[in-house]
């Protein structure tokens, strides 16, 4: 195991703040790709399905979510573990 010690540094934290500003756009981009409906008045509609998927979703624990929705995230935190690496890399 790499005991190598992070320097939580402003630009590491800044790093991955854009990282997770990365994901929450792209969250959002796709919901609105699924959304069906706008408005008038700029409102959009989410199909039921997607508002049932995702509220299963929301509150269902990690443990219980099918093994393609826990690879979704497991990408995700590979991202944030690469991030981190990289940046040790350039500490060192």
């Amino acid at each position: 195991m790499n005991k190598t010690k992070i320097q939580w540094t402003d630009d590491l934290i800044e790093k991955m703040a854009s990282l997770e500003h990365e994901r929450w756009s792209s969250w959002l981009k796709y919901q609105f790709e699924c959304c069906r409906i706008r408005l008038e008045d700029d409102t959009w509609i989410i199909p039921k399905e997607r508002v049932k998927r995702w509220q299963y979703l929301m509150n269902c624990s990690y443990a219980d979510l099918t093994e393609e929705c826990k690879e979704d995230d497991r990408i995700e935190v590979r991202k944030t573990i690469e991030l981190i690496n990289r940046s040790v890399k350039e500490q060192e």
